[in-house]
């Protein structure tokens, strides 16, 4: 079992890597699966690809941040945070991104600001 300076310190190294990939890779604002295996390439994991699909060393798993990790870090950035908001309307709905947020983050982009009041209300 892990001590709890263990993980402060995975959740103090995983945001600096979390911040960097949704900064960079857009399509994990969207996507906690996606943001993981990204997370863990960049702390170095190998994965090996094999008709389409991935697959991992079970020794790797142990020296990477955990899913849960990051996720909670990930909803800290985007939630409490403000930044790189999802860019799916559907995954922001789905997550309850205050709409405020939403609003002022996306308000240089007309067309994905439409998008989700088209979603969540209906306005066209």
């Amino acid at each position: 079992m892990e001590k709890e300076g263990d993980l402060l310190q995975d959740h103090r190294d995983s945001y600096k890597d979390i911040i960097s990939i949704l900064e960079t890779i857009q399509y994990t604002r969207n996507s906690d699966k996606l943001l993981i295996i990204e997370v863990w390439r960049k702390q170095g994991m190998r994965f090996k690809e094999i008709e389409n699909e991935l697959f991992f060393s079970v020794c790797d798993i142990f020296t990477a941040s955990s899913p849960e990790t990051i996720r909670r870090v990930r909803q800290k950035i985007q939630n409490t945070e403000g930044l790189f908001l999802p860019t799916d309307v559907i995954v922001m709905k789905r997550r309850r991104i205050n709409e405020e947020k939403i609003r002022a983050y996306y308000s240089n982009n007309p067309e994905l600001l439409t998008a989700y009041n088209e979603y969540v209300y209906g306005i066209k």
